[in-house]
């Protein structure tokens, strides 16, 4: 079985695996025994529905990157594999494509998956492990590829370079469980007095205990960058993705982050579990932006938008606005 073809089985039945993950099945282990190997883990972490869930209380449960104590050069060689793999994974999901080493002039149009290399002056290098071709494309088509970037391009093959008539991100899911709860929440990006009585108050720095206990809320603090941030009630889960930023950003560049399904990580940074990666798709997408001084306490620096049922909230650090929103009927406000 291909190394796509494991990482797709396996993304299918909801589990991200690593590097090991797959040479495990590569070496005669059975995807059934890969999960089946991996329930003790989920089930420690995962509350019990009987006591947590079905009874109505709200529970949490956080991932957040672990930074390795040593690391080898094949350290970063196996990271950088492993997100390629699972990237690629999402990409087969929708689409099938060929190898950048079997590719060959055709007049009909071929998919390529790979990632991006370097740019060009007409477009950029894609690149897979079997080799890497020019890619031509439009600067309206190229907006927004990156280095670095996972993507599929199609289009008719001639004198070993790519007409590129279409970029296909590995991007959010139409079809997709899209999370609802019974409860609602407030977002501060920094301490103070809640706004409002919400049932949850998520927060980048401690919340004093009165301020919550007035409001009847729980304080959940988020510190670390990237957090995903899986809330419990009911039997049902809503997921949130937290990240902070080198600067604030706008809309459509949130928008990017969500179709390329990666977040950038910090250079050197290599950790055992790939928090970088945006899996599983948010529900809501929190970004703290690191404030300008000269656009500290401009309006437009706080903003909520909508991607494909995912909600995007900016709210940089220090704002003093706050966000409200009902996780049952998905509505959110600045207050």
């Amino acid at each position: 079985m291909e190394q796509s073809e494991i990482v797709r089985a396996c993304l299918e039945r909801g589990l991200l695996v690593s590097i090991e993950d797959i040479r495990r099945v590569e070496a005669g282990l059975s995807i059934d025994e890969l999960l089946a190997s991996k329930q003790p883990q989920q089930a420690a972490a995962k509350p019990q529905p009987a006591d947590e869930e079905k009874a109505g209380r709200l529970s949490h449960r956080f991932r957040k990157p672990k930074a390795k104590e040593t690391i080898a050069p094949s350290d970063i060689l196996e990271q950088q594999k492993s997100r390629y793999e699972a990237l690629k994974g999402m990409l087969l999901s929708k689409t099938s494509a060929v190898s950048i080493g079997n590719a060959r002039d055709s007049a009909a149009s071929v998919s390529l998956i790979g990632a991006v290399k370097r740019a060009t002056e007409n477009g950029f290098v894609l690149e897979d492990v079997t080799g890497e071709i020019d890619v031509l494309c439009d600067s309206s088509k190229a907006a927004g590829v990156e280095e670095g970037d996972v993507v599929c391009v199609r289009g008719p093959v001639k004198g070993g370079r790519l007409l590129c008539k279409d970029i296909i991100y590995p991007d959010v899911p139409l079809l997709r469980p899209v999370g609802r709860m019974e409860a609602s929440m407030l977002i501060m990006p920094k301490a103070g007095s809640p706004a409002a009585k919400a049932d949850i108050v998520l927060s980048a720095e401690p919340v004093e205990a009165a301020e919550t206990e007035a409001k009847s809320a729980k304080n959940i603090v988020v510190e670390a960058s990237p957090s995903h941030l899986t809330l419990y009630k009911d039997g049902s889960r809503f997921n949130i993705l937290f990240c902070r930023t080198e600067s604030e950003i706008s809309q459509q560049a949130a928008i990017n982050m969500l179709k390329k399904r990666s977040l950038k990580k910090p250079k050197g940074m290599i950790a055992d579990n790939d928090a970088y990666l945006i899996e599983p798709v948010p529900d809501i997408l929190w970004i703290a932006g690191k404030a300008s001084k000269a656009g500290a306490g401009q309006a437009g620096h706080e903003w909520i938008e909508t991607y494909k049922a995912v909600t995007i909230i900016s709210l940089p650090e220090g704002s003093g606005k706050q966000a409200f929103i009902n996780l049952r009927t998905r509505e959110a406000k600045l207050i």
